[in-house]
């Protein structure tokens, strides 16, 4: 994972690609979004239907406090976005 940064402690969620998944991280919550590689290595898709909680260290079930917004939501793709830019990736999201 990325270190913190500015955007972090504001509160902005921060995205890391693993290979597999970007890793996104806004303080302590946690969100593991899984990609499929396309035509091609630079090419990824994205599936979000699947989202909706944050993971909270030391909380395995997710709490109606875990639950993602439609804000979250965008700042989540903004974060994916600006990570895949980065690294080069070209993605579609589901």
């Amino acid at each position: 994972m990325k270190t913190p940064s500015a955007a972090r402690r504001r509160g902005k969620p921060v995205a890391a690609w693993n290979g597999a998944a970007f890793e996104v991280a806004k303080g302590d919550r946690r969100l593991l979004v899984k990609a499929e590689k396309q035509e091609g290595e630079a090419q990824l898709l994205v599936e979000l239907d699947s989202l909706t909680h944050w993971s909270s260290e030391g909380n395995p079930e997710p709490q109606e406090s875990d639950e993602l917004s439609i804000e979250d939501l965008h700042a989540i793709l903004e974060a994916i976005e600006e990570e895949a830019d980065e690294q080069g990736l070209s993605i579609d999201f589901e």
